[in-house]
């Protein structure tokens, strides 16, 4: 049995970290001296098509608690390797812009993850239909 393992960037710490497969529940929270908290979360889920479906889920809670699918995966694996991208480009995001969790929205924050889930490219491609569509809606 191969076990996999995150290698967690210094500006997080691993709130919990539990199980494997249907059982596994890791959560990593940034280290901050904000109001406002931001954490992954990746669950796994039982299914009867592999040992487990994982989904990594970015929270943000500044007084109510928003969150987004950052991704999707079926081997233990990937989804450790996703995880520690994630935390790194969200890292990375912050340090970049030199930007503080209280300045932090979840419309922010969507958009950071979008264009790590989806490649900037395919990111504004979909904001533009997205907006499109709202357009459409709102008429």
């Amino acid at each position: 049995m191969t076990t996999h393992s995150i290698n967690v960037p210094d500006a997080w710490q691993i709130h919990t970290a539990n199980g494997r497969y249907e059982e596994t529940m890791f959560e990593f929270q940034f280290e901050s001296p904000a109001s406002t908290a931001l954490s992954v979360r990746l669950v796994g889920q039982s299914s009867t098509e592999h040992d487990a479906i994982y989904t990594i889920t970015v929270v943000i809670d500044d007084g109510e608690e928003q969150s987004m699918i950052a991704g999707e995966c079926t081997s233990e694996a990937e989804a450790m390797k996703t995880t520690e991208e994630l935390l790194r480009s969200l890292q990375r995001s912050f340090r970049a812009e030199a930007r503080t969790l209280d300045e932090l929205d979840a419309k922010t924050l969507e958009a950071i993850v979008g264009r790590y889930r989806y490649g900037t490219l395919r990111y504004r491609i979909r904001a533009t239909l997205d907006s499109f569509q709202n357009l459409r809606e709102n008429d």
